[in-house]
């Protein structure tokens, strides 16, 4: 939605402003080593600006200033060159589709007409040029707002009022914008919008009453109607005048009713369909917004047919016209063969390409995906590491959230607690939520940073106002005194407020209160009802817990079978007391046929995660050749490793027995 802004050159108008003196000026400087001198030297040749055309003098001239480390010089022979600016010919592309048009710009310019100046450095306002060719930039829009070029108002009022290149005139930038605006520059009136919205509005108020009005006026005049900005909010008129935008062939407010109709929003009731047609408007006008949307419903949605050959080309439409989120998604086409062939080095360019074009979030993320999935390359977590640290680098919070987990598992870089706590902390402190209860649970455990139970309790309760997990462990603070006095009557609520929205370990927790009677009236037939909802998630301790129940006839009919059924299934979860109470079961022959080799397998399994009581079992069947043969050297390694987790019957048995530590672990 921007003005059609039209440049009409006359050669004849104005002598050109480089004159013989400054081509001998920009000689003797070239002989001192100015390499700043070199560039606009081999500008002049390159378009013919005060000299004839000559185009391997200009190529020479960039070549010795990027020899001496002059960016700019290098970045125009790289883009206006064959071979990468190895070749002093011109690049063909360039040739045939760009030069004649940047050399008539260029010598208009030369000659101070406006429009030229605009736009031969429009796009060098961006944040991401250079200090050299930026500040180039800005002279050059100066000389074309001397002249009351309207752009070039709006342009130079936008870099001024961000203030993030140039400081100080912050106030004079918005001033400018509101000049534009008040010329009626479609533009300046976006930007308007942000900054003084009252003006905005009376400027496209009155707008919208002449005839032949743009449709960008009613699209942006329709949003002071549905958010109840300076009027009262009217829905119902805002969506008349998005219709009517939509009606002038205004792409925005076309890609905005799509949006409208496919999540019902402001009173209108969901469409698909209409929402579908909208985007194939809006592709007719080739809107690479539009596009891209309809390229997503055809290839994604489960409530249309899908279509990935013509969801491919609308992508790669969309993506030839530099639409960041269409190049992300091209990228997957390739990879995954959607609408094409697999292709993996187009992939990779595509992904590249979105990051370029500013598409941060998807594509970092993609580019790992790409390294670690193996669907189009074959896995190299190594590779897939580096893109999570680029995406970290460019603060894409999933990237530094994940990194946490390769430092955790050693995949692509070495295990590091200490790094784990620092991008689990970055990613949390950048609001990434899911890192908030493991960040918690960092503080909680003294994983790669001290234990601190205060600041386990602040996350952990941040946690809870984003996720049912936050909420269940926030229970448990308040169950351990964890950062917060002791309160198992809170502790319950919390735990009742999670397990009923599904979380199995609160489920489980509760289920133990109920119990136990902590926070709640003692219930055992209540324990066991929430102990199935967290089994039937396959939760190891609740299928323990039930083990319990049915072993002691808490609550249930003592039934050793179904006892050792759910300490079979706990085991199997990876639940450490599941698996020694299997060892036992298997050691004694209780609720199973006694197999001891079999129980001193479970024992092992428990002692690899830490239960101490399994370590204990283990000393004592090698001390008796109980499903082991008998081993003095590992009886004194079980009984070592309880002690050492604090295990009194294994101390005991050490002091009563004067066993020394072993010196290697069996």
């Amino acid at each position: 939605m921007h003005n059609v802004v039209h440049i009409r050159i006359d050669e004849h108008k104005q002598e050109n402003m480089t004159t013989k003196f400054d081509i001998a000026k920009l000689k003797a400087q070239v002989m001192l080593g100015n390499t700043e001198a070199m560039y606009d030297l081999a500008g002049d040749y390159l378009y013919g600006i005060g000299v004839e055309i000559d185009i391997v003098k200009a190529h020479s001239l960039l070549e010795k200033a990027a020899d001496k480390g002059f960016e700019p010089a290098k970045r125009i022979m790289e883009s206006v060159f064959a071979n990468n600016g190895q070749s002093t010919e011109l690049d063909p592309e360039f040739k045939e589709e760009g030069y004649e048009m940047v050399k008539a710009m260029s010598q208009a310019a030369d000659k101070g007409d406006p429009a030229a100046l605009h736009l031969k450095s429009f796009a060098r306002l961006s944040d991401d040029t250079d200090d050299f060719r930026f500040y180039r930039a800005v002279k050059d829009q100066e000389q074309a707002c001397q002249k009351c070029y309207v752009p070039a108002l709006h342009s130079l009022g936008v870099v001024y009022y961000r203030g993030k290149r140039i400081k100080g005139k912050e106030q004079e930038g918005a001033s400018m914008i509101l000049s534009a605006a008040q010329q009626e520059f479609i533009p300046a009136l976006q930007s308007l919008m942000g900054i003084s919205p009252e003006s905005a509005f009376d400027i496209l108020e009155r707008m919208s009453k002449k005839e032949d009005v743009d449709g960008g006026v009613y699209s942006m005049l329709s949003r002071f109607y549905l958010n109840g900005v300076k009027v009262d909010k009217d829905e119902k008129k805002g969506l008349e005048l998005i219709e009517k935008a939509a009606d002038k062939g205004d792409s925005e407010a076309i890609h905005d009713l799509a949006i409208i109709y496919e999540f019902g929003q402001y009173g209108v009731e969901k469409d698909l369909a209409k929402s579908i047609a909208y985007l194939e408007k809006g592709a007719k006008l080739e809107d690479a917004q539009c596009m891209n949307d309809l390229a997503w419903a055809l290839e994604k949605s489960e409530d249309y047919p899908h279509d990935y050959n013509r969801a491919f080309e609308l992508y790669r439409m969309a993506a030839d016209k530099d639409n960041a989120m269409a190049y992300n998604n091209l990228g997957t086409c390739y990879k995954r063969g959607i609408g094409t062939e697999v292709d993996a080095p187009k992939a990779l360019e595509c992904y590249q390409k979105a990051i370029e074009l500013g598409e941060k979030n998807s594509s970092y993320w993609n580019l790992y995906l790409y390294y670690m999935d193996g669907v189009c390359t074959p896995r190299d977590s190594v590779k897939a590491v580096e893109w999570l640290e680029k995406g970290d680098d460019a603060g894409v919070a999933q990237c530094t959230y994940q990194l946490t987990k390769h430092y955790m598992n050693g995949d692509g870089v070495e295990e590091d607690a200490d790094k784990l706590f620092f991008y689990m902390n970055k990613a949390a402190s950048m609001g990434f939520e899911e890192a908030f209860f493991k960040l918690a649970d960092c503080y909680r455990y003294g994983v790669g940073t001290e234990k601190d139970g205060r600041k386990a309790f602040e996350w952990y309760q941040k946690a809870a106002e984003v996720c049912v997990e936050g909420i269940a462990d926030l229970g448990q603070c308040y169950t351990y005194g964890i950062g917060t006095p002791q309160d198992y009557k809170k502790a319950a609520e919390l735990y009742k407020i999670a397990a009923e929205q599904g979380n199995a370990q609160a489920q489980c927790d509760l289920g133990i209160c109920y119990r136990s009677g902590e926070g709640v009236e003692k219930d055992p037939l209540k324990a066991i009802e929430w102990y199935l909802k967290a089994a039937e998630q396959e939760h190891g301790g609740a299928l323990n817990n039930l083990g319990i129940m049915y072993q002691h006839g808490i609550g249930v009919e003592a039934d050793p079978k179904k006892a050792f059924n759910y300490y079979k299934r706990a085991a199997e979860a990876g639940n450490a007391d599941g698996q020694f109470c299997v060892g036992l079961m298997y050691l004694n022959g209780h609720g199973v046929e006694q197999d001891e080799a079999e129980g001193v397998r479970w024992f092992k399994e428990a002692a690899k995660q830490g239960e101490p009581d399994s370590m204990f079992h283990l000393a004592a069947c090698y001390n008796e050749g109980r499903g082991v043969e008998r081993d003095v050297a590992a009886v004194a390694y079980y009984l070592y490793c309880a002690a050492d987790r604090g295990f009194q019957p294994a101390i005991d048995a050490i002091n009563r027995n004067k066993i020394p530590r072993p010196e290697l672990p069996q």
